[in-house]
């Protein structure tokens, strides 16, 4: 993943769960930095509307357990190539 992304998801995190920065590292996990389903939810909302070109979708919240899994889910998702939609 690219840094600045990576870096700018972890400023989300900590702002989003009112956290020191140091405190989201790739093995926190997300309930115990303050974050229930519907706070993950809204973390993907404000993240997809910061980093471009991300769609993170509600059905990954629940895979979704530690800033690691987080990480891997967006840059799983920023390598995937977009799919493009053709009606006829």
């Amino acid at each position: 993943m690219n840094s600045d992304i990576a870096a700018d998801v972890r400023r989300i995190i900590a702002k989003q769960f009112g956290v020191k920065l140091d405190r989201v590292v790739d093995h926190a996990k997300l309930r115990h930095l303050g974050g229930n389903r519907l706070d993950r939810i809204e973390l993907l909302i404000r993240i997809e509307d910061q980093v471009p070109n991300l769609q993170i979708g509600e059905l990954v919240v629940d895979h979704i357990e530690t800033v690691g899994d987080l990480m891997r889910s967006i840059e799983d998702l920023a390598v995937r190539p977009k799919r493009s939609t053709v009606v006829e």
